[in-house]
């Protein structure tokens, strides 16, 4: 052996490689591998922009890379916008990260469209309340509260539906339509998850959920001790319409995001 070759060292030859950190969540996320949907998250605080319909992710610890995601908020992102019974292209939401960071408020939002299945009663619940009831479930479990952005949601919808909507969440609805001001959330789900024509599968719920859990959820909501649940009240919370209500300007920024990365 040749002097001054030093083959291995010795000190090294039973070191143990270090353990690779685990991987950190993604702060936003797409799920685009279903067929009906498709499912994006902010993991961190989230800021919407109403003119623009753009949400915003916020965090003073994220990274310069520039994200630009774009979704369809509702199941059936197959439609164009030229299918005639779907406009949704114009409510998709775009994901942007500002490079300041945001406040937050206490309750993560919920997004998704109204637009192109309001006014059909089989629509309404094929494509908007039951994946919502699926949605909800399988994002909070545990009856987490939550804050509805509804987009395109017009204002005749929000009254004839106001007891289920708010069956689902307690607090006022946000329609960025009708709104100027920003909102800030400490995360946001973006889109409804569907399991088919009027379906929910148990095995894909957290808690086994099934159709008559959903039955169950309707009685809730319109029985109110009476015999007639399709009969529609008056929505409880006359923040859902008006752009102008001082109610709903609780989720008001006192900044305004400059964007680098979106969500649309």
């Amino acid at each position: 052996m040749a002097k001054g070759i030093e083959l291995f060292n010795r000190s090294n030859v039973f070191q143990k490689d270090p353990i690779p950190p685990s991987p950190q969540p993604k702060q936003i996320n797409c799920d685009r591998s279903h067929r009906f949907y498709d499912l994006c998250t902010i993991n961190g605080p989230a800021v919407l922009d109403p003119v623009s319909s753009t949400l915003y992710l916020s965090d003073p610890t994220i990274s310069s890379a520039t994200v630009d995601e774009k979704i369809r908020p509702y199941p059936r992102k197959w439609e164009k916008a030229g299918d005639g019974r779907n406009t949704g292209v114009h409510s998709d939401f775009k994901l942007k990260k500002p490079s300041m960071s945001s406040s937050s408020t206490n309750f993560p939002a919920i997004v998704f469209s109204a637009v192109g299945y309001t006014g059909n009663f089989f629509h309404d619940f094929n494509d908007g309340f039951i994946p919502l009831f699926i949605t909800v479930n399988s994002v909070f479990p545990n009856n987490q509260d939550f804050i509805l952005v509804i987009s395109q949601a017009r204002n005749w919808w929000i009254s004839k539906y106001g007891d289920l909507l708010h069956t689902y969440s307690k607090h006022p609805i946000i329609i960025p339509e009708n709104e100027t001001s920003t909102h800030c959330f400490p995360s946001a789900t973006l889109g409804l998850i569907s399991h088919g024509s009027m379906t929910i599968n148990p095995k894909l719920m957290p808690n086994s959920q099934a159709l008559t859990h959903f039955r169950a959820f309707l009685d809730k909501a319109y029985n109110h001790g009476q015999n007639h649940p399709w009969k529609f009240n008056s929505p409880k919370a006359a923040a859902t319409t008006g752009a102008g209500d001082s109610k709903r300007r609780w989720w008001t920024c006192d900044f305004k995001p400059k964007p680098s990365e979106t969500f649309s």
